[in-house]
């Protein structure tokens, strides 16, 4: 069963699924029994959701419409959240760029943004 703290704790999406056994990324749905054995709670979300973007998850036949709007919502949510974050940090690559001048720009690595850490 999943816990409250620790990885399974962390999304509220856990309480429509429960975990395999010696499968760390496997999630058996709690309505229509479909084991997922692999993507863990993201692609348990797009089962329940009915919003796979690539069309891979099966969709659940038996989870309640309010069941399948609060994933909806929660998926919008973090996309949004990512989409934010994506945008501060090129905002702050920006204000670095400008601060610190051309000639150190192999502080700014595009692919690593643990560079950025230090000036926060």
């Amino acid at each position: 069963m999943a816990s409250e703290s620790g990885t399974m704790g962390r999304d509220p999406c856990w309480k429509y699924c429960t975990p395999m056994e010696g499968n760390k990324n496997g999630t058996i749905c709690n309505y229509c029994g479909l084991a997922i054995k692999s993507g863990g709670i993201t692609r348990f979300k797009f089962h329940l959701s009915h919003t796979d973007p690539n069309s891979n998850t099966k969709k659940c036949p038996n989870v309640p419409p309010e069941v399948k709007q609060e994933i909806r919502r929660l998926i919008e949510q973090r996309n949004k959240a990512k989409a934010k974050k994506a945008v501060d940090i090129e905002e702050i690559r920006a204000e670095l760029r400008d601060t610190m001048g051309r000639r150190h720009m192999h502080l700014i690595d595009e692919d690593d943004e643990e560079n950025l850490g230090i000036y926060l």
